[in-house]
């Protein structure tokens, strides 16, 4: 008799934890696909960003690291290397997208780089903001000069992530996970003076 195989959502839940009935007990947004009569659920509320099964995915292939420093020069494309407390900001944003890209197996390009039709990085890039100011109390103009956005869009991203890990464990676990890196990064960066170093090596 041949196995049925697990939905991939439910394999994302076990890698989390919450165990084989956890797809039984989440909200599930269902979408109704073209020439299509069943709608099939595309995603639901315990891994609003799809996060988690992204990161199940990308995992499987080889994706290098990427240091900081080349983080760094790419988000000085958009914007010029800062001083003073906006530098201390500046490399705040540079380690919280370097934690969140290594997490997800993104490239520098991809955390900066503008992909609204891409639920997964954008989702990423949201988490690095909410890290750089609700956990490196970085002003959102600084934020969105590092990440080319304006800072109402940084606020409504801070915003977002806010509400949604009140509404879902897994985005709660990621992110939890995600401060306590990006504190480690942060402590071994120097508070950012090693970076400093790093990008006058790199000019």
């Amino acid at each position: 008799m041949a196995v049925k195989p697990l939905p991939p959502l439910q394999l994302t839940f076990d890698a989390l934890g919450f165990g084989p009935d956890m797809l039984d007990k989440v909200p599930h947004v269902f979408k109704r696909k073209k020439g299509k009569s069943n709608p099939e659920p595309t995603a639901c509320s315990a891994d609003p960003y799809k996060l988690c099964a992204f990161r199940c995915q990308r995992q499987l292939g080889f994706r290098r690291s990427y240091a900081l420093g080349e983080y760094a020069s790419f988000a000085l494309k958009y914007t010029e290397l800062p001083e003073g407390k906006r530098f201390r900001d500046f490399a705040y944003c540079i380690i919280a997208a370097s934690a969140v890209s290594e997490r997800y197996f993104l490239k520098p390009e991809e955390i900066f780089v503008e992909k609204r039709d891409h639920i997964e990085i954008s989702g990423a890039r949201h988490i690095a903001q909410h890290l750089a100011v609700e956990i490196g109390r970085c002003s959102t103009v600084m934020v969105g000069q590092v990440f080319d956005r304006h800072h109402a869009s940084v606020r409504n991203a801070v915003d977002r992530v806010a509400v949604l890990r009140l509404a879902s464990p897994a985005l709660e676990a990621e992110v939890s996970n995600l401060e306590n890196v990006v504190l480690d990064l942060w402590a071994l960066a120097d508070e950012g003076e090693s970076l400093r170093k790093r990008i006058a090596l790199i000019a």
